[in-house]
């Protein structure tokens, strides 16, 4: 396949696979963003109960297992309002440390969330450190004309 085409120019990755929570703490898979010019974050909220208020951070760090910070605005707020939905954030990779995370608290009362990252703008596929991790679980179809 052509270097242009969607399969080779991005990688979905679930980094937190969807599941209902009570609260307590979400932590994502550490994601190598090497190579890769855009992440676009997608945070899908199910059912909420009132009053079911949570947060997410996107953080970065220069090494897999090392300190994540978070960005100025890069925080997901799910809330009861947020009911099946879902909330997108973009970052510009090449402005972050090489290591992704999104890490938060579920919320308070009963709800359901899952977080995918999609990456994209790579130029040179042979960048890729750990590209397992960002390989889809199944491509159902491509069409190229």
């Amino acid at each position: 396949m052509a270097a242009s085409d969607l399969v080779s120019s991005s990688r979905t990755i679930n980094v937190f696979s969807p599941v209902a929570l009570t609260g307590g703490a979400i932590a994502s898979t550490a994601l190598d963003t090497k190579g890769w010019r855009w992440a676009v974050i997608a945070v899908s909220v199910g059912a909420m109960a009132a009053g079911a208020d949570g947060t997410i951070a996107v953080q970065f760090s220069a090494t897999a297992g090392g300190t994540y910070a978070t960005p100025t605005g890069a925080t997901f707020v799910p809330t009861a309002t947020s009911d099946d939905s879902v909330i997108l954030g973009v970052i510009d990779l090449q402005q972050m440390n090489r290591w992704l995370q999104c890490n938060g608290t579920s919320p308070a009362g009963a709800g359901v969330l899952g977080i995918t990252v999609t990456l994209y703008g790579c130029d040179d596929t042979t960048q890729y450190i750990n590209s397992g991790v960002g390989e889809a679980d199944e491509i159902a179809f491509t069409i190229l004309t």
